[in-house]
């Protein structure tokens, strides 16, 4: 079954509270739960990043922007994108989904 990546894109929301946090966190695990076999490797935060090139590095500019992924199986682009709207991550901001392409 095809594999997706969910990319966390964080918004302007502010920073919840402890008990917010703690009520997002059970409302982000009930929807791990509810997806069943479709979520592969749930919540992966970025900490940090380096862009690295031929030229030496610096910041990433690209993982700068992200807060971390989600990776999910679902038969194709419609299902993958239904899983990503019911994901309460919704709540903070956006989420990109892409096709993991096989090489």
């Amino acid at each position: 079954m095809p594999r997706f990546i969910l990319a966390y894109i964080p918004g302007n929301a502010p920073q919840p509270s402890p008990d917010e946090g703690a009520a997002h966190r059970k409302r982000y695990e009930s929807w791990i739960k509810d997806n069943g076999d479709a979520i592969l490797e749930p919540a992966n935060p970025f900490g940090p990043s380096q862009n690295i090139s031929t030229e030496g590095s610096g910041e990433s500019k690209i993982l700068k922007g992200m807060m971390g992924y989600t990776l999910i199986e679902a038969a194709d682009m419609d299902a993958a994108t239904a899983i990503a709207k019911s994901c309460p991550f919704l709540e903070m901001g956006t989420i990109d989904v892409a096709p993991l392409m096989s090489m």
